[in-house]
């Protein structure tokens, strides 16, 4: 049982970093944006 409790942290974890990284991602692309949008002006 306790090596399917660690698997299934694990998982979590992996899945809980792969959000926080699509979060990073779409933020620094939306900063990106602001960036070029403002150049532009």
């Amino acid at each position: 049982a306790a090596n399917t409790d660690k698997a299934l942290r694990d998982k979590e974890a992996k899945y809980v970093e792969s959000q926080q990284a699509a979060e990073r991602k779409m933020e620094l692309t939306r900063v990106l944006q602001e960036i070029s949008a403002a150049e532009k002006e």
